[in-house]
């Protein structure tokens, strides 16, 4: 109920103002237009991070795994 709750309010402050939102919470990410998809891996002792643009078939995907 909570996540529903703060997911409507973001959408509301969409409408007059780009957001930005970082979250773990699926219905909070639902209610997004655009998404990505963050990862951390180490290689050879280094964290590297990679951002991918998701697309509505991956994007669903992801959603649902949260």
């Amino acid at each position: 109920a909570v996540a529903e709750a703060v997911g409507g309010r973001l959408q509301r402050l969409s409408r007059g103002a780009q957001v930005l939102v970082v979250t773990h919470s699926p219905q909070v990410a639902a209610r997004g237009h655009a998404h990505w998809k963050v990862r951390k891996a180490d290689v050879d002792g280094h964290t590297r991070t990679s951002i991918d643009v998701l697309e509505e078939g991956p994007r669903q995907e992801e959603i649902a795994r949260m």
